[in-house]
């Protein structure tokens, strides 16, 4: 192998850095599809006062969440 090869490999903790990154944005996601899917089974065990505060978000926040935790995992791929 020449020094260029040597040069443009990662250091392997670069890829133990990648793996947790992208384990935690795995987590992430299926938080968000569970609280789509089953809103209901999430919120369960909140207290009344967080349940109305997440169903009174606005639009925005909603989208804007979407586009975070969908942009992070993209971004891990």
């Amino acid at each position: 192998m020449t020094d260029q090869t040597l040069a443009a490999k990662p250091p392997p903790s670069f890829w133990v850095v990648a793996g947790v990154g992208f384990v935690w944005n795995c987590i992430g996601a299926y938080f968000y599809i569970q609280a789509r899917l089953d809103p209901d089974a999430v919120m369960g065990s909140a207290p009344q006062e967080m349940r109305d505060y997440v169903a009174g978000m606005p639009l925005w926040a909603n989208i804007g969440y979407g586009f975070g935790i969908w942009g992070s995992l993209r971004d891990r791929c």
